[in-house]
């Protein structure tokens, strides 16, 4: 109890000291970082980077997010709230990136309060100078995270390409999902095959039959992982609803005869159907 008690007057002492680090971070956004909208332009372009839009920057390998326009200088400010949203994301994917397992943003952020203020560990009063070597700094660490960040996504995307190329070739499951669709092509069903359609995934096979004035038509996906899996949603017309199923992994030991049946056995409800279930009676 007496320990609790300490330690929540110790939190309430941090939260409102004057000035402390609390303080400072609640009202970032107020804290001028002696970094110029022109500054960043410069950086960007004597390193390489290609301006895209809405202030992303761009070396084909990453995409680096700021809230710095190019063409939009008046929307530019120099305070520590724009350097915290500076992100990094996966040109190839766009998903976001981060960078010594932070966000890149707070951890320009959180560099800038450790190396380039007066905070030493103990609440106490920020002096939120900046010194006349910050700018050489912060851009020399600028550099450094997005060269790291480089160099690891071009290894990722060159071993992710070296999978998705040996993915790509067919093998006796393709060729099964493949065959399974021909022999009822006849009646309409049909595959359209699409290459890459996520980052994990290789080719993405969806079958189907259209019947015109059916609100949910029969359809089975099947996707082939760029680890060599299979997973398989399908529309379960077991419900009421014909809600499509959560994508399932495919058993390791399951065969192409088996997989063939399968897409054979969901189809043949629906193979003679017309594509008009219902005309007006001709003496209407």
């Amino acid at each position: 109890m007496t320990k609790d008690i300490l330690e929540l007057m110790g939190n309430w002492a941090y939260q409102n000291a004057f000035c402390d680090r609390y303080t400072a971070k609640q009202n970032q956004g107020k804290i001028s970082v002696g970094l110029t909208p022109e500054d960043f332009f410069n950086f960007f372009k004597d390193n390489g980077y290609k301006y895209e839009k809405w202030g992303s920057w761009s070396n084909d390998v990453i995409n680096v997010r700021t809230n710095y326009y190019e063409d939009e200088s008046f929307t530019c400010q120099s305070n520590l709230s724009y350097m915290h949203r500076i992100s990094i994301a996966n040109a190839k994917t766009g998903f976001c990136l981060k960078y010594k397992q932070q966000e890149p943003g707070a951890f320009l952020t959180n560099y800038f309060y450790e190396k380039c203020s007066d905070w030493d560990g103990t609440p106490k009063k920020l002096s939120y100078s900046t010194p006349e070597d910050w700018k050489e700094e912060f851009f020399k660490v600028f550099k450094t995270m997005l060269d790291e960040t480089t160099t690891r996504m071009t290894l990722k995307n060159k071993k992710d390409s070296a999978k998705d190329s040996l993915q790509q070739i067919e093998n006796e499951i393709d060729y099964a999902i493949m065959d399974a669709v021909d022999e009822m092509a006849g009646s309409g069903v049909y595959l359209n095959k699409v290459n890459n359609e996520i980052n994990s995934v290789t080719i993405t096979y969806n079958i189907r039959k259209d019947v015109k004035n059916l609100y949910k038509c029969p359809y089975l996906s099947i996707r082939k992982l760029k680890n060599g899996k299979y997973t398989m949603q399908y529309k379960n017309y077991e419900y009421y609803d014909a809600d499509i199923t959560t994508w399932a992994q495919i058993k390791d030991d399951t065969t192409p005869d088996q997989i063939k049946q399968f897409i054979k056995d969901y189809f043949t409800p629906w193979l003679g159907m017309k594509d008009i279930v219902y005309t007006k009676p001709t003496f209407l």
